[in-house]
């Protein structure tokens, strides 16, 4: 039975496959992780005799569609079908991506995504120049639950995808709603400008990773759309 776990809140969804993980070691499971090209190799150990594995096991994998599936199109389905009919648990974890983006075809297939709330997206949405009190506003009406580091990857990822419609390199996978959103908003923002932000969110970063700042993630943006928005 196989059980993948993504969604955009990462940070939840790997904690989660985390725990899952420590939860049968104590269960006193046979945890066995598997590489993601070798996938496969599971039906071989199944097929073999009963006694290969004394404990009951279970098996995790780390971003099977990603690695592998996405690169095996012709294989996807045949593989998460096979995987779906075992009696042993499989889980999979997706990094930073939703269940929309798999479109596995078998619907038996047990998809468990960790959604982020509806609010940081606005918040990405109000960021742009002449916006700063909004940005403020939803910056600090954001759920506690939103871990900073989060906030600040999802920050970055808009802006450089920002910077890449601008120069006319944008993901492909961009649904067309989305780009629409982005050409829009791109905009607004002069394109030194607009680096120069995406610049600061990457020193915000590392400021924050070597603990050289005394102001924490929040802090900081507020310091830096002070200066840009």
């Amino acid at each position: 039975m196989l059980t993948i776990i993504c969604g955009e809140d990462n940070v939840a969804s790997r904690n989660y496959f985390l725990e899952l993980k420590e939860g049968f070691k104590k269960k006193d499971y046979h945890v066995v992780e598997v590489l993601p090209n070798k996938i496969e190799d599971i039906f071989n150990w199944m097929s073999q005799a009963v006694s290969l594995f004394e404990k009951n096991q279970v098996f995790f994998v780390e971003n099977l569609y990603q690695k592998f599936l996405k690169k095996n199109r012709e294989k996807k389905e045949k593989i998460l079908d096979q995987l779906n009919n075992l009696a042993e648990k499989i889980y999979d974890w997706e990094d930073n991506i939703s269940a929309y983006q798999l479109k596995a075809k078998n619907k038996k297939i047990t998809v468990k995504e960790f959604k982020l709330p509806q609010s940081i997206f606005k918040l990405l949405e109000t960021c742009y120049p002449g916006n700063l009190k909004e940005f403020f506003t939803l910056l600090h009406q954001l759920p506690k639950t939103i871990e900073e580091g989060m906030l600040l990857f999802m920050l970055a990822r808009h802006i450089r995808n920002m910077i890449l419609i601008k120069e006319e390199n944008f993901a492909q996978n961009i649904a067309f709603w989305q780009l629409k959103k982005l050409k829009w908003q791109a905009q607004l923002w002069p394109k030194d400008k607009l680096i120069d932000f995406y610049d600061g969110l990457y020193r915000i970063e590392f400021l924050a990773k070597t603990s050289a700042t005394p102001f924490n993630i929040k802090e900081s943006l507020d310091i830096l759309a002070s200066f840009y928005l």
